[in-house]
């Protein structure tokens, strides 16, 4: 986890400060960037959602939504 955020802090996406007297604990923002970011991603998918939904249909969609959660559901167990 440190490597990667230390990988978006270089990349803009995020600000990492000192949290405290804790010398190991880490504060993580989002930067404008960071937010912009997640604005945008959260705009394409459900742009994507949307058109995926026009071409299957939305009960396929559904089915579709339910096997991919209970495939997330399998992996955390």
């Amino acid at each position: 986890m440190a490597r990667l955020a230390v990988e978006l802090e270089e990349m803009g996406i995020i600000s990492r400060n000192m949290n405290g007297t804790d010398r190991r604990a880490l504060t993580l923002k989002f930067t404008k960037l960071g937010r912009d970011l997640i604005r945008s991603t959260v705009v394409i998918v459900d742009q994507a959602e949307r058109d995926l939904t026009r071409e299957i249909g939305a009960r396929s969609m559904t089915t579709l939504k339910r096997s991919l959660a209970a495939i997330v559901h399998l992996d955390n167990e």
